[in-house]
């Protein structure tokens, strides 16, 4: 985002910032939980769910799953 010090930022920028990092936070821990065994998307929104993300970050993080055949609906 190229954030310097002595930086201010407007709240939009800062609410982008967070959405950003929050789908980052959700992605890794999903990739932590489908480590384990194959999942389905039912399975990562439920666990992300219980992680307390929002509906929209669950969202992009099961499309950035899908994208890479990570989650497996076929089980």
């Amino acid at each position: 985002f190229g954030i310097k010090v002595g930086q201010s930022l407007a709240l939009e920028n800062l609410k982008e910032i967070i959405y950003e990092d929050n789908i980052k936070s959700a992605f890794n821990k999903a990739l932590i939980f489908i480590s384990r065994s194959s999942k389905s998307k039912k399975e990562v929104q439920s666990y992300l769910s219980k992680k307390d993300f929002d509906d929209d970050c669950i969202k992009a993080v099961i499309d950035k799953l899908e994208g890479y055949s990570f989650v497996d609906d076929n089980n």
